[in-house]
This record gives structure tokens, sequence and C-alpha cells, in this order.
């Protein structure tokens, strides 16, 4: 598969350049649901407390109601961040751990939706900080995310910390063949503010992926010249290099010349070949730091 930058990494890489995948469209918990759905699924969407407390009195039973996507009750309360309706499922037998047809979980819905409140309601709840959901789908187990690592990749920063609060590991999920530690993940998509948030955590800076890769090769890889310098201010190592090569051809490769021109500045050490890198040969030129670049 080839991801948009050209590159046939074919990997865990691909699937995380697109937009994260959202189990609820956040544009539609608002009551203005398909006619199919379940009415507890409807009041729990729209926080609406008194109507969800009545349709629990009226059919114990209707807890464990789910639309035809296996999405519940608890998936929307978490969704929206209504914690009255939440804890009100909760409290009626609903699973806190439920997974609908994605294998989503209601802890990963309010990791990617920031619902902080939501989220250590499950926590309190005895939901497990470690559990997996696929990358893709149910069907799919090469990559497995905690909700750690989703609220990474979404760029949740209030679920990062809240999770980190509540004892979540930093160590990736090795649930599939592929896995990419949270400071990769933030770092491949851009997040400048979880990378610092996972950092002072305690993420190790030379940590790596299943390709053999730092979050500072990760980060040239797409591009992200600002989490790029930030790991490089934190004293990642600038000559990291993994399947692809160094963090230098990489970037180049791709060409993200802002990145390049930064691992210049850092001292790179490494060679540039001659091949396929004349335009970032020339930007490093006019940004006057090709006296650093080696060429082989």
């Amino acid at each position: 598969m080839s991801s948009p930058d050209g590159d046939e990494q074919g990997s865990l890489y691909d699937t995380l350049v697109l937009r994260p995948r959202v189990m609820l469209d956040v544009r539609h918990v608002d009551c203005r649901l398909p006619d199919s759905t379940p009415s507890i699924l409807r009041a729990a969407a729209a926080g609406d407390l008194p109507a969800l407390q009545a349709l629990l009195a009226e059919s114990p039973a209707a807890v464990h109601e789910a639309a035809g996507n296996g999405v519940t009750a608890t998936h929307y309360a978490a969704a929206v961040g209504h914690v009255p309706s939440l804890l009100a499922v909760l409290a009626a037998g609903a699973d806190p751990s439920t997974a609908d047809d994605s294998g989503c979980t209601p802890l990963i819905v309010a990791s990617l939706y920031g619902q902080v409140n939501a989220l250590q309601a499950l926590v309190q709840a005895g939901v497990s900080l470690e559990a997996v959901t696929p990358l893709n789908d149910a069907t799919s187990t090469k990559a497995c995310l905690t909700a750690l690592q989703w609220a990474a990749l979404a760029g949740q920063e209030g679920s990062l910390r809240a999770l980190l609060a509540a004892g979540a590991s930093l160590e990736p999920s090795r649930a599939g063949p592929e896995f990419s530690p949270a400071l990769h993940l933030a770092a491949m998509q851009g997040h400048e503010a979880c990378l610092h948030i996972l950092l002072e955590a305690g993420a190790p800076l030379e940590g790596l992926d299943s390709a053999g890769e730092t979050a500072l090769v990760a980060a040239c890889r797409r591009g992200r010249d600002a989490c790029l310098r930030a790991l490089l201010s934190a004293g990642a190592n600038v000559d990291a290099a993994g399947s692809k090569g160094c963090a230098l051809l990489v970037a180049s490769n791709a060409g993200h010349v802002k990145c390049a021109i930064a691992l210049q500045q850092a001292g790179v050490s490494q060679l540039l070949p001659n091949r396929a890198l004349a335009g970032t040969i020339r930007a490093l030129r006019t940004a006057g730091v090709l006296s650093t670049a080696k060429q082989g």
C-alpha cells in the first residue's frame, strides 16, 4: 500500500496518515439518528437523563440494546460526555467494556472525543486501561491500540493526561504484528502538545516501533517538523535510523525539506546519497546549512 507521501512502507504508517477512525459520527450525536435507532440510544445521545431513566424503568433489559453496528447507549453517553447518563446505564447493568462491531469500547470513544469526565467514570467502573481495539476493524489484528495510543493518535491532550494519571502504560500494545508507541503516534500526526505530555510522563525518546524506528524517524516520515524539533530539543538521537534508512534519508526521500533542514542544523552525520535529492540539496543550500551536509 502506498502512502500519500509516495512511501511504499506497507505498514502501520499507511493507515495512521489517514484521519483517525471515528466509530461514532459526532455530527449525529444529537438525536437526529435513524428511525431504527433504539430509543435508549437516542436518549443517551441527547444526554436526556429523565427519558433514559424512564426507558430503563419501563424495560430494564433496554440497557443492552444496540444499533445495527453494535453501538450501545454506553458508547453514546461516552461520546457526548454526559456522565449522569453514563452512570445511569452502568448502574442498570450495562457492560462498561462492551465493544461495538468494529471492536471499539466506550473507553476508546471517550478517549477519542476528549471526554475526560466520561473517561474517568469508566475507569472508576473498572475498565481495563490496557484493553486494545483494532486499528481498522474487528476482523483485523494487524495493529491494535490502547486508549492511550488512540488519544495520542487523535491529539486529545485531556484524555492523555487523564489516562496517564489513572496509570495507563506508555508501552505500546503488541497484540498484533505491528505496533507503534504513543510517542510515535503523536509525532506522526503532528500533535506537539501531546508529544510534550508523553515526554514529561517518561516516554522513552529512543523507543522503537515494530519497524525499528524511533519517534524522530516517524516525525520525519510525515514531515512533522515542529514535532521533530521538539524531539531534538529533548535530546533525541539525530542520527536515528530504521528499516528505510536514517532520519535524514527518510525526510529527504519524502520531500520534507523543513525536516531535512532541522536535522542538518542539529548536526546529523549521515551521508546524503546523490540520488533523487536535488530538491532537498538546493533547499539546504538556500538555507545556508549545506556546508554541514555530506554527500555520498
